[in-house]
């Protein structure tokens, strides 16, 4: 006997959810015919027309990606602070604003280990020799030709970092 109750219940709650449905597009629909007969005419028509359907698709992206409670806002913060790692935008920042995006690393628990572990502190202490480094990078790299040439110099660089790190991490 539950279970037939049961059964009933969730029956019901289906059919309601597709009338719901059903008359959630009916209204869709009839808004598009009345928009489709009334159609903006002037030039101060459409302008309220098109902010009246962007205003929200702005506020909604901006909500998702700047607003802390946002679904992609640590996404967004860890492409900012990555982008540090671009020598094009790295030889033109200042040692503030170079701390403040390595900081928003944070944010991804491999970079933020405790201890001596922690890499997003390692990037800190290697930045003045980091950006010595990037000073000297070309603005351009032809990119027709080398498609991977920031990594390929990020790699140089490494090979080359240790000892220079070692003297940045005394200071």
């Amino acid at each position: 006997m539950c279970s037939l109750q049961t059964g009933g219940k969730s029956l019901l709650a289906a059919q309601e959810r597709e009338e719901t449905e059903r008359a959630t597009l009916a209204a869709l629909e009839d808004e598009v015919n009345e928009q489709g007969d009334h159609p903006p005419l002037t030039v101060d028509d459409w302008q309220a027309h098109v902010v009246s359907v962007v205003a929200p698709a702005i506020e909604y992206f901006n909500e998702r990606m700047f607003v802390e409670s946002g679904d992609r806002f640590i996404a967004t913060e860890l492409f900012e602070g990555a982008s540090v790692f671009n020598p094009a935008i790295a030889k033109h920042l200042s040692r503030d604003e170079a701390m403040a995006k390595l900081e928003k690393l944070r944010h991804l628990p491999a970079l933020n280990l405790e201890g001596d572990d922690n890499i997003v502190d390692k990037l800190k202490r290697g930045w003045s020799t980091y950006r010595q480094k990037v000073l000297m990078v070309h603005s351009k790299f032809e990119y027709n030709k080398d498609h991977s040439a920031i990594l390929s110099w990020h790699y140089q660089q490494y090979l080359r970092l240790d000892d220079e790190l070692a003297e940045d991490s005394r200071r």
